[in-house]
């Protein structure tokens, strides 16, 4: 009995291992099945992303791809429609010059035929185009006023034709292109005394491409070319449009170039020039600074001639309006003591020009102001207010005393 219990027993234990091992197993089976369904759904789970991301990869190229169709679709739409606008810009510029050629011809034998009746001579023997009257030549036009009243009156009457002709003017500035300088001289003086107080004549010749001419002309190496020139840039650029182009023609360094001339013609003229240019134009005062251009007017306030002192303290008046930068030049060329002792002479307009020019210093730096006084400058106002009767003047040297007297 003990024996059949003991087997018994065992064979309980043995059938409960069994089931024990059986239910291991099964769980076991059971885990590893739920191991192999996360790794399929994992895997499912990475394809669907790495397909998601494979797709979203490609859209953003193909964006990208057609964004860049579409770029270069634009650039070659405005490149096609900059190339027809060239090319009918440069259609039409040389419809215009095949049409200022011709009018060219007919108006420079007019205006030739009004220049020989004002000299009274036959159309066909101009002494005026002969070598060896420069001299003649570069005065006839300026001066023409100055030779009787017959011709001043015919010198008048072309003026004026020349205003509303634009054959004439077209014909102007034609003459300042040719190689002749007496032609030359004739274009740049007749432009210069048409400007004067004309902004509609002037914006006439600036579409013109006048300025461009003018410009080119302070290459001359002819005195006489280069003062004409000059002295029409001056009356031109009263003209506001007409300064900013000066300035985009490189016209300012150039101009500076003649402030170097031996000629005091040619250097009065370029103050001049200078003077006008700068004038209520802030973007030519900041390109004196650039160029250094004060220096060289101080240069010019140096000279023994009383027209090229007086143009050139005109210009540094103008450039020093509202620029720090031209002011802290001027003081620091040696200009203060100049300005202050053209107060001492008998030329009205220098005397007016240094006026102004030193009321303008007086304002904004201390030790500038300190040196003006150390110069005696408000002395020397004071003095020159008694004994002038301008009273533009008068009241300059008032501004400017005052302008001293601040603390």
């Amino acid at each position: 009995e003990e024996e059949e219990k003991r087997r018994k027993k065992e064979e309980e234990e043995e059938e409960k291992r069994r089931k024990a091992e059986e239910a291991k197993r099964k769980k076991e089976g059971e885990a590893e099945e739920a191991r192999l369904r996360r790794e399929a759904e994992e895997a499912e789970a990475r394809k669907k992303k790495a397909e998601e991301l494979e797709a979203r990869r490609r859209k953003k190229e193909e964006e990208e791809e057609a964004r860049r169709r579409k770029k270069e679709e634009e650039e070659e739409a405005r490149r096609l429609k900059k190339e027809a606008e060239e090319e009918a810009r440069r259609k039409k510029k040389e419809e215009d010059a095949e049409n200022r050629a011709t009018a060219a011809a007919a108006a420079a034998k007019r205006q030739k035929d009004q220049m020989d009746r004002m000299k009274g001579v036959p159309t066909d023997s101009n002494p005026l185009m002969d070598d060896g009257h420069e001299d003649e030549a570069t005065d006839f036009i300026a001066h023409a006023a100055d030779d009787g009243a017959g011709k001043s009156q015919d010198y008048a009457e072309f003026l004026a034709n020349a205003k509303s002709n634009v054959d004439l003017l077209t014909g102007l500035v034609v003459m300042l292109s040719t190689n002749d300088k007496k032609l030359q001289i004739y274009a740049a003086t007749a432009i210069c005394n048409l400007c004067v107080n004309d902004e509609a004549t002037a914006a006439r010749l600036l579409e013109m491409d006048a300025l461009e001419a003018l410009v080119a002309l302070l290459d001359s190496p002819s005195r006489r070319v280069v003062a004409s020139a000059a002295a029409a840039i001056c009356n031109m650029c009263f003209h506001i449009p007409c300064k900013i182009r000066l300035n985009e023609l490189g016209g300012i360094p150039k101009l500076k170039e003649c402030l170097g001339a031996k000629s005091s013609d040619v250097r009065t003229q370029t103050c001049s020039a200078l003077w006008a240019a700068v004038y209520d134009c802030a973007v030519n005062k900041k390109q004196m600074d650039i160029d250094h251009v004060i220096p060289e007017l101080v240069k010019c306030m140096k000279s023994s001639s009383n027209a090229i002192k007086g143009q050139a303290a005109g210009a540094i008046g103008n450039a020093i309006m509202g620029s720090e930068e031209n002011k802290a030049e001027v003081a620091m060329r040696g200009g203060l003591a100049l300005l202050v002792s053209m107060l001492d002479t008998d030329d009205a307009l220098m005397q007016r020009q240094a006026v102004l020019a030193i009321a303008n210093l007086a304002v904004g730096d201390l030790e500038r102001m300190q040196s003006l006084k150390q110069l005696n400058a408000v002395d020397a106002l004071k003095k020159l207010d008694k004994k002038i009767k301008a009273e533009d003047t008068k009241h300059f040297i008032k501004v400017a005393v005052s302008n001293l007297s601040l603390k």
